[in-house]
């Protein structure tokens, strides 16, 4: 049951694809809301099948076919309810460790905590002071940073130049498992 469709995914100028897939399924569990994919598309609960051509059938198959590419051509599977229901446990798993936490600049613009690249495409939080506001509103050393006010950021100058510009905000974070 479902419906497959043909999807040309295009890497933004951070280099990402606007929605994460659940490694075990290949199910999409979160699409950015302003992200090209999310406009041409995809949609959380859809299954990769096919990229460029070659059949998908395992988290390594994608990464060979996908990883590094500018550009892509993705099936995906919109499955009705069986499959969606299969992938709800990742999906219950993934929402329940995302929180948006609201963190507002003191007087001298310090934000009571730190942010580092943890890798190419992915910011951490470390060093939260404790009675920060940012603290006192729940944000926890090694939460790793998805979005600021709705807006998907991964790269470090991109945040830095954000807060800089925005004192209050709300930071929506995947703590870690």
């Amino acid at each position: 049951m479902g419906y497959p469709v043909k999807i040309t995914i295009t890497r933004d100028t951070d280099n990402l694809v606007g929605f994460c897939l659940i490694t075990s399924t290949l199910a999409v569990c979160s699409v950015i809301p302003s992200s090209k994919a999310y406009r041409d598309g995809v949609r959380d609960g859809a299954i990769v099948k096919i990229a460029d051509g070659k059949p998908v059938t395992c988290w390594e198959d994608y990464k060979a076919l996908c990883i590094g590419k500018q550009q892509f051509e993705l099936v995906f599977h919109f499955p009705r309810m069986k499959v969606w229901i299969d992938a709800q446990p990742q999906i219950k798993d993934f929402a329940r460790r995302t929180s948006d936490v609201v963190v507002e600049a003191d007087g001298e613009g310090a934000v009571g905590y730190s942010v580092r690249a943890a890798n190419v495409h992915e910011l951490k939080v470390f060093d939260v002071v404790k009675g920060s506001v940012a603290h006192t509103n729940g944000l926890r050393d090694g939460d790793r940073v998805l979005a600021v006010d709705g807006e998907f950021i991964a790269k470090k100058p991109a945040y830095e130049a954000f807060v800089k510009d925005h004192p209050t905000f709300t930071m929506t974070v995947l703590r870690p498992e």
